[in-house]
């Protein structure tokens, strides 16, 4: 584990699932889920000192068995907000309550203008994710399940 979070988690934590302690101008403290490491990520970032930690990166069982059997209603809520369907290109997040996907390419991330790293994402919806005639019917399986309860 590192003592710091990945740079590519750094600079793209807003477009990662989150469950924020607090966040202030000053800082914030909270989890994040890399779907593309397939990991919870326990973490401070300090703006004023400027420094970053990493307390915990825990795989999903480990989160489950670890985490889950003392946490907050909160945080088990955002725990179950949302499932994860990895594929070799891929990583699909969708959020059942929303209706919303993020699709995680697992390429390698490309550069801003500043030079950080941004990692692939793009943002749709599971109506629109069911209609993509070039879906793997494993995939639309799961999601028409995940739509259907």
């Amino acid at each position: 584990m590192s003592d710091t979070l990945p740079l590519e988690l750094f600079w793209n934590l807003s477009r990662f699932p989150q469950h924020l302690f607090y966040a202030d101008q000053w800082g914030e403290h909270g989890w994040v889920y890399d779907p593309r490491a397939a990991r919870y990520c326990l973490y401070d970032i300090d703006r004023k000192d400027q420094y970053d930690q990493v307390h915990a990166m825990l795989s999903r069982d480990e989160f489950i068995a670890q985490r889950l059997p003392e946490a907050s209603a909160a945080l088990r809520d955002w725990f179950c907000s949302f499932h994860c369907f990895p594929t070799p290109e891929e990583v699909f997040v969708v959020y059942p309550d929303s209706g919303a996907v993020r699709r995680y390419g697992l390429g390698e991330p490309s550069m801003d203008a500043a030079g950080r790293p941004e990692v692939p994402l793009m943002r749709t919806d599971i109506a629109t994710t069911l209609r993509d005639p070039a879906l793997q019917p494993a995939l639309r399986a799961w999601l028409s399940a995940l739509t259907s309860g």
